[in-house]
């Protein structure tokens, strides 16, 4: 049996299917967490054939969450429903630390035919790139006193230890703002990078890239034609393989929603007894001149 489940990511809201064993509710449930940050998890559960259970989000009176560090429960961690994130978030100072195991186990506290649910994961060490040459700069007119650029840029991961990331380009507007870089075309190391409009960057797999990468990139808006571009930025998320797998099975699906002859594709989970993913994340920005 498949069942639908929207998922709010950075930037699209879309309905992601997965199999749920035996046609039972079982409960699904989605958290990142990263150093410096509250946890956040989304929950919500399916409706199964089997049962009279309904489609619901569950609330503070109704699951229970529980975080482990190394094994060891966070007994004075405390979870609490917020209305304005539609998710449970941690309370207090507590922050993960990277390097770290962590596990968490959801059980809804008046149900006991939905089983509760445990995910574990480790949160990646901080990544930075180093190696980067920005060139190939493009500037193209547009509208009066406007334009669009595009550059090239060649990436070397070689020298980091995580295998899996989320890259996002970025350059300054004249209003000082962050704004995000198209991607246009995979140079090198297609075998190992896929943009994904739901993460808003291109996930990579150092692996399969050899541990290198060269992109074509381009500014999404017209910018005015006196603003200098002289320098690139690169958010660099470090993810693990689970996330690359969820993310990469997640935007196959989207695709596949694009034409109604395609049949939904199963989302990868990493929970046991239930769905969604738990995972660790860990973020670096770096900037590089682009040679023109």
């Amino acid at each position: 049996m498949l069942f639908a489940v929207a998922i709010l990511f950075i930037s699209c809201e879309k309905d992601a299917f997965f199999s749920v064993p035996e046609g039972n509710s079982v409960l699904f449930a989605f958290s990142e967490i990263s150093p410096n940050d509250k946890v956040v998890v989304n929950i919500n559960t399916s409706i199964g054939v089997n049962s009279d259970d309904y489609f619901y989000y569950p609330k503070q009176s109704e699951a229970e969450i529980k975080l482990f560090e190394s094994g060891v429960e966070l007994e004075e961690l405390r979870f609490r429903y917020s209305i304005s994130d539609g998710a449970f978030v941690s309370q207090g100072k507590f922050r993960p630390v990277a390097g770290l195991e962590y596990a968490i186990s959801v059980r809804l506290k008046n149900n006991d035919e939905i089983k509760p649910i445990f995910g574990k994961t480790i949160i990646p060490n901080y990544e930075e790139l180093s190696e980067v040459n920005v060139f190939e700069y493009i500037e193209t007119a547009t509208i009066d006193n406007f334009k669009k650029f595009s550059i090239s840029a060649d990436i070397n991961f070689s020298n980091l230890n995580n295998n899996y990331f989320i890259l996002k380009p970025k350059y300054i507007e004249e209003s000082g703002e962050m704004a995000n870089l198209s991607l246009t075309k995979i140079l090198k190391g297609a075998e190992g990078a896929k943009f994904s409009n739901c993460v808003n960057g291109i996930l990579v797999n150092t692996i399969k890239t050899n541990g290198k990468l060269s992109i074509q990139l381009e500014s999404s808006d017209s910018i005015a034609s006196n603003h200098q571009i002289n320098f690139v930025d690169f958010e660099l998320i470090s993810i693990t393989e689970e996330a690359y797998n969820y993310y990469k099975a997640f935007s196959v699906q989207i695709q596949a929603q694009s034409s109604i002859l395609s049949e939904p594709v199963i989302s990868f989970s990493n929970f046991e007894n239930g769905l969604g993913l738990f995972s660790g994340t860990n973020s670096s920005y770096s900037t590089f001149r682009i040679k023109k």
